[in-house]
């Protein structure tokens, strides 16, 4: 009889450990399902994507601007694919500083895919490390590792975003395969002037915005065709306009007519308009 007690009892204590398991089980794969990481559903259907800002492997704070630069670059030619829903440049620069997580950024982001990479600078050479992931199981779709001069570093941006789109196995049409491939100057100190003025804008103090209008003036010197490069001007006008006590009227007319020669120069560039 006390043999068959301890039985049930053993049997009962087991039955209840069983149970208590396979209910904490179901509640821990019920609060992920429910509110652990995973992408946003696009209504359109179109896979989504964030752009992470690139590191700066150089340990050289002067060549910070070309990390940024690029990133920003391979955004603005993928954010034209009408397929693909590609994250601003503003939030994906939240995560300069943080991409140890990856998986717990992307749902942050609510994106499928995320691109991360680094760039080092050698002397005239340039090499840039890219890395596509799948955000769900933070998984390499593709990756590259692309070396070249200052003279190569404008086409390699085009690259990115080309291989980029290929590897999601996007649908592009004519006009936007002919949109990737699209440069705004062949001028690479033109383009690295413009890099510089970005950057410099960035940091939204007086200073730095003069510093900024002087690189864009620059750029426009070498390369007057220079659309985008005038966009900055008028940007860098309207901050100033917008940070310093001084008469905005005059500043405001330097900006308009900056945006209004960018898009003189090139009629598509939203960013002029």
């Amino acid at each position: 009889q006390d043999k068959t007690t301890v039985e049930v009892k053993r049997r009962g204590s087991l039955v209840w450990a069983l149970t208590a398991t396979v209910v904490i089980a179901a509640f821990g794969l019920g609060y992920y399902f429910l509110f652990g990481p995973r992408p946003i559903a696009d209504p359109a259907g179109r896979k989504s994507l964030a752009v992470l800002p690139f590191v700066n492997s150089s340990q050289d704070p002067n060549a910070e601007y070309l990390s940024d630069g690029i990133t920003e670059s391979v955004i603005n030619n993928l954010s034209q694919l009408s397929s693909l829903k590609v994250t601003s440049r503003n939030s994906a620069f939240r995560f300069k500083t943080d991409q140890a997580d990856l998986r717990n950024v992307a749902s942050q982001l609510g994106v499928n895919s995320l691109v991360t990479g680094d760039i080092k600078q050698l002397g005239d050479k340039f090499i840039i490390n890219v890395r596509l992931m799948d955000a769900r199981d933070d998984s390499q779709i593709w990756g590259n590792q692309y070396v070249r001069t200052s003279a190569d570093v404008i086409a390699a941006q085009n690259e990115i975003a080309q291989a980029i789109a290929q590897n999601l196995r996007l649908k592009l049409t004519s006009s936007e395969t002919q949109l990737l491939s699209k440069r705004y100057t062949d001028n690479a100190a033109a383009w690295q002037l413009y890099q510089r003025g970005r950057f410099s804008i960035f940091k939204l103090t007086p200073p730095e915005v003069q510093k900024g209008i002087g690189y864009f003036q620059q750029a426009i010197e070498l390369d007057p065709s220079y659309a985008i490069a005038y966009v900055g001007l008028s940007e860098a006008w309207r901050t100033t306009a917008l940070a310093v006590e001084m008469e905005p009227g005059e500043l405001f007319s330097k900006a308009k007519a900056a945006a209004k020669k960018s898009i003189e120069i090139d009629p598509l560039l939203a960013d002029g308009y």
